[in-house]
């Protein structure tokens, strides 16, 4: 029976991360789990709060040392039980831990991580002081994943980034026609000179802007090493789905 990790990351999320336990070969599937706020309702006995119990539970306001004019206090009200559903679940990557560390980022002890924190189109597009940097001069092939580009030291230096910060790895299709239009604090305004291009899984626009924002996740405190992939570069993991299902498949037969 193969060896089996699922690790889940909240859809919101825009990095995955994995520390070296130790099991290199065994499997290691990948997914965004996104659950409704009152996830656990559809496994509650539908008696729990039943309307007469939900009426004994009313508090009276007039008791309160000060009246809750402004309806603060959360009043309790019946449960929805129509819905069975709980949330969606969809898979980003099956690989194993030897190859997400080869592909990912090492971060050592005590060493922050920069990544992609958000892109957005902007509902209007900056008109005047318009840069035309290249992106791709800030950036070189990624040694770890052919697909993927790496900020380079002109990146690091234009931006102030400590050498005590690792920068993910990013995807960009027709980088050369991309350019940076603005510098601001949280990152930067892009846009695309030609069709096809896009940028960590982002389709862009020709004659469209983009706000792409930065985030670093400080690291100062923590001793242990890690290994660090922006979310949306997970699907240039070498993939094991086909292998896994085989000896999935084989067991099945066998029994």
């Amino acid at each position: 029976m193969p060896q089996i990790e699922i690790k889940t990351f909240k859809a919101k999320d825009q990095m995955i991360s994995l520390r070296n336990q130790s099991y290199d070969d065994e499997y290691l599937i990948l997914a965004d789990l996104n659950l409704r706020i009152d996830y656990l309702v559809p496994f509650l006995d539908k008696t729990f709060l039943e309307k007469n119990i939900i009426s004994k539970m009313i508090m009276d306001d007039n008791l309160f040392i000060k009246k809750d004019t402004n309806n603060k206090v959360t009043k309790i009200e019946p449960i929805d039980f129509d819905s069975e559903e709980i949330g969606t679940i969809e898979l980003i990557a099956i690989t194993n831990a030897s190859d997400f560390m080869k592909q990912a980022t090492f971060c050592a002890g005590n060493v922050s991580i920069g990544r992609m924190k958000e892109i957005k189109e902007r509902s209007v597009n900056i008109r005047s002081n318009i840069l035309h940097d290249k992106l791709s001069s800030y950036a070189n092939k990624s040694p770890r994943v052919n697909k993927l580009f790496e900020f380079n030291k002109k990146w690091r230096t234009k931006n102030n980034i400590k050498d005590n910060i690792e920068l993910l790895d990013f995807s960009a299709e027709n980088i050369d026609d991309i350019e940076i239009c603005k510098y601001n604090a949280k990152g930067i305004v892009i846009t695309p000179k030609s069709s096809g291009c896009s940028f960590n899984g982002t389709k862009l626009e020709v004659g469209r802007q983009y706000t792409v924002n930065f985030e670093v996740l400080d690291r100062s405190g923590n001793d242990g090493s890690e290994y660090f992939m922006q979310k949306q570069c997970a699907i240039y993991l070498n993939g094991l789905d086909e292998k896994l299902l085989s000896e999935l498949q084989v067991i099945v037969d066998n029994n």
